[in-house]
């Protein structure tokens, strides 16, 4: 083993790659080949081949992660695929909490939400206990504080909102429910009724409350081991044999070590853990009751919350705002933006930071945590930074505060899909995000002190001064500066919370000695992340944004049912592969043509307006022409403020559905050369029809108010109309209607 790992080449020091790590229950998958974690050190990992060969196989850590970027195929790791006696991750997407249907998903959600509190209640009050009075009370205690969490006292109760408050669970539900979730390993997905269905055990209930009693005894400060265990298990069912063939009576069967081992494994490991190794030491393992200890590792705990800029901003991007006349300049909206961001408390590194116009939201909260997901250097590259923004992978505890947003399904399915904890402080407890809040103070006092206006953060600190009238920044200006900041100066300057040393050396000091787990890839990461939408099945295959996908797979589906319309997920960051539910799990369906791999949304639709191929139903496109196009946008700066999100918004399904519609026709791809853009050709931006293809609205104005002058002559032509044009006026408005494609009544209001 030691001469494996030394044949992995060890990674310059200088070069920065990082270390992944891996639990030895995970499942590695690259290329169709199936891997094993079997040991790792400085130089590498060493994996075993699953295939039946079981050949060892080192790779070093630059390796890894070259095959976790991978564009084509990268390598994708499904966590805990071999644990035993818990909720595996299986590679077809069918364990993740976002297969399942919205009802579904509320119901799994609801039990994880009032186990974990109810943990979190136990660990907090030592005389809380299990019994049915003290339950009672408690669970009463926690309806009413998941009422206040989901129906604010402001908020007026009607007959609906009375209808969707928290029901509760009785005393003996709710302890099914914990013994359910602790066997699981906190893993909610065990609350999915099919996971529950299992075949009643061939063993006699006598024998089932033996092997009980010494699988029970496994969680004792002795540590006993389990072969004893079994021994004197089988010691005690001999000697009741003896006694029942004198009776005459039936002796028990005696259960194989493997069946008693299996029992054990099955043991809360809570249980097994408060036994063995004592309270103090269990407390601190089970980082879900608490806020946990000081993190060591990067991404062991990562804070996430939204901060409103302090300066106001143009409601417009700079490729808009050249466009536009004097006048609309000085009628464009200022508005104040939101940032949401996440922050790993070991290094104080910034992970995600997501600028929108929007007020936050679940949308907005998943989409700054798939950005904690992905290496972003190629963004900063392209916006100028001197640093790269190589600080990425799979939080294991993300902490937040209780707003609705986070407690919102959607936002916990994507975080349980992960595999990560998520950590939300009773309501009425002290904030959970301490540090990302200071370091949110500290973009107000030092990224924004340069621009006017500025909002002060408060009308004390204001004073007389109009921040809306000084704005002097554009939305994705703001955006861009944003990130500069922390990407070049945050990340390089001294943090007082590491002693002196900079964020961006403390990443790379701590992912090399503890490396990070690695982030979803591949089919995984459209699985979390991707856009659902309904397709028909053709003998082509499945048309999706004008490309063609097709397998066998898929076409098997459709000779059973040639009418069925199957659901099938996207990914908005690669059109080069969907994934398709057949009633049991997802499957891999790629695109006819390779040249779509690693093509985004935003760079095919730029594609499709540039070559016009909008609502044509003959339209065609060279792959000459596709890739080079292809190649030469993803090249453009503007291209890397799209997939950023910079100004623009978040990418809702209703958009991903308007965009869609555009290229309802096949768009047919063919050998022939055609005019490709030249290389010297001027950089890109995206146009007013691009935005209006995407469903976006990059500008918004502020109505101009009437004068009061202006209302009384409106006011008098409403009420006093001229008779000797009645009929007139009346044909104009049916013809302006006729046109606009509205329909309006030619009847007066007075008539009655």
């Amino acid at each position: 083993m030691y001469d494996l790992l030394q044949l992995a080449t060890a990674t310059p020091a200088d070069d920065h790659t990082p270390r992944n790590r891996f639990a030895t229950d995970d499942m590695l998958v690259y290329r169709g080949i199936e891997y094993q974690p079997v040991a790792s050190n400085d130089a590498g990992h060493v994996l075993r081949r699953k295939d039946g060969t079981n050949i060892l196989e080192p790779f070093s850590h630059k390796l890894i992660a070259t095959m976790l970027a991978d564009a084509v195929s990268p390598l994708v790791v499904y966590p805990d695929a071999y644990k035993r006696g818990a909720a595996a991750r299986s590679a077809n997407g069918a364990d993740l909490l976002s297969s399942l249907t919205p009802k579904q998903q509320e119901a799994v959600i609801k039990k994880d939400r009032w186990c974990r509190r109810w943990l979190q209640l136990e660990h907090n009050e030592p005389n809380i206990k299990r019994s049915d009075l003290c339950m009672r009370l408690n669970i009463f205690r926690l309806g009413e504080e998941f009422n206040q969490l989901f129906n604010p006292p402001q908020k007026r109760m009607t007959y609906k909102s009375k209808r969707s408050a928290e029901s509760t669970p009785s005393p003996t539900t709710l302890r099914r429910w914990l013994r359910q979730f602790e066997a699981a390993d906190y893993d909610p997905i065990v609350f999915v009724d099919r996971y529950l269905t299992t075949r009643p055990s061939p063993l006699e209930p006598e024998v089932q409350q033996t092997m009980a009693a010494f699988a029970r005894m496994y969680a004792s400060d002795s540590r006993p081991k389990m072969n004893a265990l079994y021994d004197q298990m089988v010691a005690s069912m001999l000697a009741e044999n003896l006694r029942r063939t004198d009776q005459h009576e039936r002796p028990l069967a005696i259960p194989s070590l493997r069946t008693f081992q299996n029992r054990i494994n099955a043991l809360p490991k809570a249980f097994v853990d408060l036994g063995r190794l004592g309270e103090a030491a269990a407390a601190k393992k089970y980082a879900i009751v608490l806020e946990g200890v000081d993190p060591i590792r990067p991404l062991e705990r990562v804070e996430q919350d939204e901060w409103a800029f302090d300066v106001q901003t143009l409601l417009t991007i700079s490729k808009v705002w050249q466009t536009l006349s004097a006048d609309q300049k000085k009628r464009l909206k200022r508005i104040r933006l939101w940032v949401t961001a996440l922050i790993d408390t070991a290094t104080k590194c910034i992970l995600a930071l997501r600028v929108h116009r929007e007020a936050p939201s679940a949308r907005s909260a998943i989409t700054a945590l798939e950005q904690a997901t992905r290496d972003k250097s190629d963004i900063a590259r392209k916006l100028g930074c001197k640093t790269p923004w190589d600080m990425f992978g799979t939080p294991e505890l993300v902490a937040t505060d209780s707003a609705t947003w986070f407690t919102s399904t959607a936002f916990r399915v994507v975080v349980n899909d992960l595999g990560s904890a998520l950590f939300l402080p009773p309501a009425g407890a002290a904030s959970a995000r301490g540090t990302i809040e200071r370091t949110f103070r500290t973009f107000g006092s030092k990224a924004l002190q340069y621009f006017s206006g500025q909002t002060w953060g408060s009308i004390e600190a204001k004073g007389d001064y109009q921040p809306e009238k000084e704005a002097s920044l554009l939305v994705d200006q703001a955006a861009e500066l944003l990130t500069r900041f922390v990407v070049d100066v945050y990340h390089n300057e001294p943090h007082a919370g590491l002693s002196g040393e900079t964020p961006r050396n403390a990443w790379i000091r701590l992912s090399n000695t503890y490396g990070v787990l690695p982030p979803p890839t591949g089919d995984r990461r459209r699985h979390i992340f991707g856009i659902n939408r309904n397709a028909a099945i053709t003998t082509s295959g499945i048309c999706q944004s004008g490309i063609w996908y097709q397998s066998d797979a898929i076409q098997a589906m459709r000779r059973k049912n040639p009418k069925t319309r199957v659901l099938i997920r996207v990914d908005r960051f690669d059109y080069g592969e969907i994934s398709v539910w057949n009633g049991k799990g997802w499957l891999r369906v790629p695109a006819v043509h390779r040249e779509f791999s690693g093509m985004s949304m935003w760079t095919w639709a730029a594609a499709c307006e540039r070559h016009r191929l909008l609502n044509r139903e003959n339209a065609s496109l060279s792959r000459g022409t596709l890739l080079k196009t292809k190649q030469w946008l993803q090249g453009q700066g503007e291209m890397a403020r799209l997939h950023a999100e910079l100004g623009t918004g978040f990418v809702t399904d209703e958009q991903f559905v308007r965009f869609e519609s555009k290229l309802s026709h096949p768009i047919r791809i063919t050998e022939k050369n055609a005019q490709v853009p030249s290389d010297d050709e001027a950089d890109w931006g995206p146009s007013t029809q691009f935005f209006e293809l995407m469903g976006l609205d990059p500008t918004e104005f502020v109505k101009e108010p009437r004068t009061p002058s202006q209302e009384a002559a409106l006011e008098l032509e409403l009420l006093r109309p001229n008779p000797d044009s009645d009929v007139q006026v009346a044909e104009d408005v049916s013809d302006d209607s006729s046109i606009a494609g509205a329909s309006f009544s030619t009847d007066s209001q007075f008539d009655s």
